[in-house]
């Protein structure tokens, strides 16, 4: 295991680059700037302990299990979230804790069409948090009275945003806004509650 100790990773550059088994993160409370989990070529799997915070962007490449059903941790993102198969399938295990976008600035995340935990998005930028393509998740909330501000989220055009509970809940003065991309059409799936108030699309 990477584990906490005397190890200070607050702000660093959280680079993983294994291969074979199973890697065990656990960060000890430490933020990275980015993370990202990359193989030495072949395959190699990672499975976070703990809460794991990217205040950057946190990628994953090609030929990594990042499994997340081990430990079931959650993720606060402030940067960029991408999923990159460019050279090679990616494998996502979900498990039960939560992904957090939260920036004053404009996020992208990019799953790949990957089944994956509980999106929280905590954006409050104008720019909003994008979904660069479809996404199945469990569980999608928005709750603006935590922000005190407006949230806006965009979707690509012509993907479809699967998910169980679709929990997306402004206020009138802080609506949430709810945007193609590209100004086209996107499409929403929802396969259990709907929980909505306040929204703009």
């Amino acid at each position: 295991a990477i584990s906490g100790g005397a190890f200070n990773a607050e702000g660093s550059t959280g680079i993983f680059n294994a291969s074979g088994g199973m890697k065990t993160i656990l960060t000890g409370g430490a933020s990275f700037t980015p993370i990202v989990l990359s193989t030495q070529g072949g395959a190699a799997s990672y499975a976070f302990m703990d809460e794991t915070r990217a205040l950057g962007d946190f990628t994953v490449t090609e030929g990594v299990t990042l499994d997340n059903n081990a430990f079931s941790p959650s993720f606060n993102i402030g940067g960029n979230l991408l999923v990159d198969e460019s050279r090679g399938a990616v494998s996502w295990v979900k498990g039960t804790g939560t992904i957090t976008f939260s920036s004053t600035s404009a996020q992208t995340a990019d799953f790949k069409g990957k089944s994956v935990e509980k999106i929280v998005s905590a954006n409050t930028a104008a720019g909003g948090l994008t979904f660069a393509g479809d996404v199945q998740t469990v569980e999608f909330a928005v709750t603006t009275s935590q922000l005190a501000s407006a949230a806006t989220v965009y979707f690509q055009d012509n993907s479809t945003f699967t998910v169980g509970a679709f929990k997306v809940d402004g206020t009138p003065d802080y609506p949430v806004v709810l945007k193609p991309a590209q100004g086209g059409v996107w499409h929403l799936n929802v396969t259990g509650t709907e929980v909505v108030s306040d929204v703009q699309v």
